[in-house]
């Protein structure tokens, strides 16, 4: 049982690891990645019920999973991200951590996961493998909760935009919106988008 208790203690770290993108957006007091792992799950669960083409409980745990290797890697902002940010970028707690490529980053989640899913041994497998389908993003499942995380992310901007009474873009960028394949998914953000007008 020492390795599930070490595990526990290494994936609890996602409880006060700040989103870095708010943090760079000037929000003072971001979620954390466990705030946001909770919400995204909680809403692939309401949301993929009634879905008949969907295996809710493999959907459900690939979106408890699908972050958890940031407790050792961080909530890592790739280079292209760090140049959009730029003195703002600078104030990250780790900063140094920050601005590596889209492949440096895969390859740095990989490893990590490699060895937390490594703690638990042959039952760590099941955690591994699920992160990978999400990462590799091929199955249905994999498709809907990567949508669904777009979605919680959006909802989140939209309501930082009412809290902090500010405006963001994250309705701009483009890859948040390639993000999101499934079309129900797709309404709802259409939904905030509207809210915001």
């Amino acid at each position: 049982m020492d390795n599930v208790i070490e595990f526990f203690i290494e994936v609890g770290k996602l409880k006060n690891l700040e989103r870095s993108g708010w943090f760079v957006e000037g929000i003072e007091k971001p979620e954390s990645v466990a705030d946001h792992s909770f919400r995204t799950t909680l809403a692939v669960l309401i949301l993929g019920k009634d879905r008949k083409d969907l295996d809710l409980n493999r959907a459900i745990k690939i979106a408890l999973v699908h972050d958890i290797e940031e407790s050792r890697t961080g909530d890592i902002l790739i280079d292209w991200k760090m140049k959009y940010y730029g003195e703002r970028a600078k104030k990250l707690k780790d900063f140094e951590n920050h601005g590596i490529s889209k492949e440096e980053k895969k390859k740095r989640g990989l490893e990590a996961m490699q060895k937390l899913s490594g703690i638990l041994g042959d039952s760590g497998k099941e955690i591994f493998d699920l992160w990978k389908e999400y990462e590799e993003g091929k199955t249905r499942e994999a498709v809907f909760v990567k949508s669904v995380e777009t979605f919680e992310m959006l909802l989140q901007a939209f309501e930082y935009e009412k809290s902090e009474k500010i405006r963001l873009d994250w309705f701009d960028h483009q890859q948040n919106w390639d993000n999101i394949k499934d079309e129900e998914i797709r309404e709802l953000v259409l939904e905030i988008v509207e809210m915001r007008k």
